[in-house]
């Protein structure tokens, strides 16, 4: 496999690529670059007019990229090419790029736009978190004795412009999700959706078992799973609500406010003209809730109530309760 980037290409002579037999891994294949990292080089002169190939050609050595002092870049070499750019501990392990200009130098505004920008494509390329110094990144004389790269390679700015940015908490729904820890059973079955927009993952059978350690928008449960992973799934919390219980306290809430209403009737019409009757009555009504919960609960445990049914059921109290008059 060759593997050639988005830049512009100026093939160098296949004979100025090294060999060793093998006294390095791969030594005798000449595309057996073990690509571990970038070399990083001054190039101690300018091209000119003319293209970089030239000078390899000229001198019989060969890099992977030049970068221009006017930002160009130039690809010679795919990257498993094992090029001669920085000796025998080098170059079968990794990629050389050679930029324009002479020690004392910096880089200018364009060329080192250009380097990040082709430091990081190689670092993508490579699976590479960054072009970090002495991990990824090399200069020639931490190989050879030379004084290449000259200093003019700003490695911060190259690690900084080539560092894959941290992953953030996505948001999505996640402002709107209170933790909570609960168990819970389905009562029925039910989906596994994507929220927000609710479009199904998967079914969830009915009685199945779940922890729970997120609720969105009180109407849909999170895994703990899910939770911590970040995975916007739920599945309904009115799935997990027995509908026989809820109906039941449907009926039981109906019948108290029933009760109540009537007694409150009674005081308004009783209590101006019978003082005691007014005192029995409102004696009656601070202990009718609890009192009254217990008698429904009692009457109908065990059966499902309509709240028109529960009303009925009221009246038929009221009757049976007469009032002291």
């Amino acid at each position: 496999m060759a593997t050639w980037l988005n830049y512009t290409r100026d093939l160098g002579p296949t004979s100025n690529l090294d060999g060793y037999s093998s006294s390095v891994p791969n030594g005798g294949n000449p595309y057996g670059n073990q690509m571990a990292g970038i070399v990083n080089h001054s190039a101690e002169g300018y091209f000119g007019t003319g293209n970089p190939s030239s000078v390899m050609r000229a001198r019989g050595n060969s890099w992977h990229f030049t970068v221009l002092k006017n930002g160009k870049v130039w690809q010679h070499y795919p990257l498993e090419a094992m090029c001669w750019h920085a000796g025998s501990k080098a170059n079968y392990r990794y990629i050389g790029i050679e930029h324009e200009g002479k020690a004392g130098e910096a880089l200018t505004t364009a060329q080192l736009a250009a380097t990040i920008k082709l430091n990081a494509a190689i670092a993508r390329n490579r699976g590479w978190v960054s072009i970090k110094r002495g991990v990824t990144g090399f200069q020639h004389n931490d190989f050879m004795a030379t004084s290449c790269p000259s200093g003019r390679i700003p490695w911060s700015k190259i690690e900084a412009g080539t560092k894959v940015a941290a992953p953030t908490v996505p948001v999505g729904i996640w402002s709107d999700v209170k933790q909570i820890s609960l168990s819970v059973t389905l009562q029925e079955p039910t989906y596994l959706v994507k929220l927000p927009d609710r479009a199904a993952v998967k079914l969830l059978a009915k009685g199945t078992k779940l922890s729970v350690k997120g609720l969105w928008h009180d109407t849909y449960y999170i895994t703990p799973y899910s939770f911590d992973k970040k995975i916007a799934n739920g599945f309904a919390k009115s799935a997990t609500i027995n509908k026989e219980d809820d109906m039941n306290e449907e009926a039981i809430n109906a019948l108290i406010q029933k009760r109540i209403e009537e007694h409150v009737k009674k005081v308004q019409h009783f209590g101006s003209n019978y003082p005691f009757v007014w005192q029995q009555i409102t004696d009656n009504i601070k202990g009718l809730n609890s009192r009254l919960i217990q008698e429904i609960k009692a009457l109908i445990k065990g059966v499902s109530v309509t709240p028109e049914e529960a009303r009925t059921i009221a009246q038929e109290e009221d009757r049976k309760q007469k009032i002291t008059k």
